[in-house]
């Protein structure tokens, strides 16, 4: 999954420029007859350039998540790379589009419009991991092409008063309209770039990820140094089921049960094949899952037929890519919450040697590490133990006792972060810390309610949980009053 988070980055960097390099060389080779067509050999290499300074511009600003972030020597490398990249290209652009002369002439103004694009990058370097996918490219940029197209303007004319107070041209020179051309050109380039990062985090309906590979990501370690793999399979399995929920499946609707005890024949109650790989058991091949229209009866019968040692053995390990998915979700809320915890305990801390304002930055930097992937978390598991109704024929959702556990961790979770409130004014708390408890906190509300909706009268009486935790479920439905 790391492989594919770096693919569609060097997409997302090099597709749009790749394009235009393209598209300038075909008018260069029609062109070839003309005595002057230098101009769109310029383009071309100033397209061409534009590439690989957008792939060193993600590789020095990309993060994974909000906080703070330790300056290394790569990402000065890479910054530097993008600077000289992002100058030679505007540069070329600036000579294809009517500026005579040489680079050297123009160096100013194209080093001003590479910090420019790199300073617009860091405004949106945190990539987003939704419980939703997002709209596509295009139709993002074309919703604010003209906000987008002012902005860009008004830096390049900002760019150019840079340049002359350096003394490299004059403001109103001859070629003033080139050169902002040029920076008009890299700067709406590099929005494009901007909102094609923000889509590699999303689940791409055409390309869904296998199931090896959901199950290879979601055991990795849960490490602020490790990869991109398991962010990315969690969110991916929590915008699966937003799209099933709204209705990607005609005929399944999550909470309502149609699929319990309904006609095996009908093909509007089939089992989607994205569905089969989740709640198909370990021992059932997900080929012959994905082919037979499986409903609770047919699914128990499927088990029954394939699981030799009989269904009094069943274990963690039989659960397929649901029980993996369950143990990395309920690890990263766990964690979560201990972090939350950690937090809260820190204004306890008394004595010679009490916790320093330094102390408290670094505890929130951690909470805010790791909140997006905690939401995504609750948001995907509260989500298919919901959709379980209606497409878990084989019962793995309830033998590994999902709605308990997650119920479990989804309150411990809540609870934590209410004891943090009372304390923020005593903690100074800061305002991207007191934004991402707020987000995880609703997220975590959300799906409580989610599964409270719809498992009352299905199940919820039987689950047990302790009397801090059972007041939690009743706060948030009053007619949840048999939770144990």
């Amino acid at each position: 999954m790391d492989a594919l988070v770096h693919q569609r980055i060097l997409l997302a960097s090099t597709a749009w420029p790749c394009i235009a390099a393209g598209a300038a060389l075909l008018m260069a080779v029609w062109n070839w007859s003309h005595e002057d067509n230098s101009a769109w050999w310029y383009v071309v290499a100033g397209s061409a350039a534009l590439g690989p300074a957008q792939l060193f511009r993600a590789a020095a600003l990309l993060q994974r998540s909000a906080g703070l972030r330790t300056p290394t020597v790569h990402g000065g490398i890479m910054l530097l790379l993008t600077t000289v990249a992002t100058t030679y290209a505007a540069s070329q652009l600036c000579l294809g589009l009517g500026v005579d002369g040489s680079i050297g002439e123009y160096w100013a103004f194209a080093g001003a419009i590479s910090i420019a694009a790199c300073l617009h990058l860091a405004q949106h370097r945190v990539l987003l991991w939704s419980t939703f996918a997002r709209e596509a490219v295009h139709r993002r940029v074309k919703s604010k092409l003209l906000s987008a197209l002012f902005q860009a303007v008004c830096s390049s004319l900002l760019c150019l008063v840079v340049a002359a107070w350096l003394g490299s041209t004059s403001v109103l020179g001859s070629n003033c309209l080139a050169r902002l051309k040029a920076g008009v050109v890299v700067l709406l380039a590099a929005e494009v770039h901007a909102e094609s990062l923000q889509s590699c985090t999303c689940l791409w309906q055409s390309h869904p990820p296998s199931a090896r590979d959901l199950e290879q990501a979601l055991a990795e370690p849960l490490t602020s140094s490790g990869g991109l793999g398991r962010w990315l399979a969690t969110t991916m399995l929590a915008q699966a089921v937003a799209h099933r929920q709204q209705g990607t499946h005609p005929g399944v609707r999550a909470g309502t049960g149609m699929g319990i005890g309904v006609d095996a024949s009908s093909a509007a109650y089939s089992m989607p094949a994205f569905a089969a790989d989740i709640f198909c058991p370990s021992s059932i091949p997900r080929a012959e899952v994905a082919s037979t229209r499986c409903n609770a009866v047919t699914g128990f019968k499927m088990f029954k037929d394939n699981f030799t040692p009989g269904l009094g053995d069943v274990g963690q390990d039989s659960g397929g890519l649901f029980s993996i998915y369950l143990r990395s979700g309920l690890e990263v809320l766990r964690e979560f919450t201990v972090r939350v915890q950690c937090l809260a305990t820190s204004m306890r801390r008394r004595g010679p040697y009490p916790l320093r304002p330094t102390h408290i930055l670094i505890l929130e930097n951690r909470v805010q590490e790791l909140q997006p992937l905690a939401s995504v978390a609750a948001a995907g598991l509260s989500g298919w133990i919901v959709l379980s109704r209606d497409l878990d024929g084989f019962g793995v959702v309830q033998r590994l006792e999902a709605l308990r556990k997650v119920l479990y961790e989804i309150c411990g979770l809540v609870t934590a972060i209410d004891t943090v409130w009372p304390m923020c004014d005593e903690l100074c708390i800061s305002l991207p810390c007191i934004w991402a408890l707020q987000v995880a906190a609703g997220e975590a509300r959300h799906s409580l309610q989610q599964l409270i909706i719809a498992f009352e009268g299905a199940g919820l009486s039987e689950v047990m949980l302790p009397p801090a935790y059972s007041h939690v479920v009743q706060s948030f439905g009053k007619g949840t009053t048999s939770v144990h």
